[in-house]
């Protein structure tokens, strides 16, 4: 199989569908999500900061798959991850999950908020599509959903 370098204008242009995809599901699913439960809070409370905690919010739902999907296909990304298959995803601040909420879930969600709030999150956009890609064309990943009991 053939390598493709993405150029850097093309990383950019994707990673901003990226930022643009986020920030449009996170505004769908925000006004009915819900604060984490005071319980759950307790049992997290030792992993992250309480900010973390008090500003997460979560919502049973399935994402949409994004726009820009066919053009990474076009590109040669033929098994790109489909977000409405996930068990759970981030979207900023609101955690939206297709199986029941689980510590374990919520867990691997905060993992998720807490290291994009510490990192730039453009930056770290751009450097995750950058390693997808990359992975993706040379076969190194297989993506799959997560299940969680």
């Amino acid at each position: 199989m053939r390598r493709t370098k993405f150029p850097p204008e093309q990383i950019v242009e994707l990673s901003n569908s990226v930022a643009a995809y986020i920030a449009e599901q996170r505004d769908f699913f925000m006004p009915n999500a819900r604060p984490v439960t005071p319980e759950y809070k307790r049992l997290l409370s030792p992993f992250f900061p309480a900010d973390i905690l008090d500003q997460v919010r979560v919502i049973r739902g399935r994402a949409s798959e994004p726009s820009f999907y066919p053009k990474l296909k076009t590109a040669g990304i033929r098994k790109a991850p489909r977000f409405s298959q996930m068990a759970g995803i981030t979207f900023q601040n609101v955690v939206v999950h297709v199986e029941p909420i689980t510590e374990a879930l919520l867990f691997h969600e905060l993992v998720t908020l807490f290291s994009t709030s510490i990192l730039a999150c453009r930056d770290l956009q751009s450097t995750m599509f950058a390693v997808f890609s990359e992975a993706a064309l040379t076969r190194k990943f297989l993506w799959r959903s997560r299940r969680m009991s």
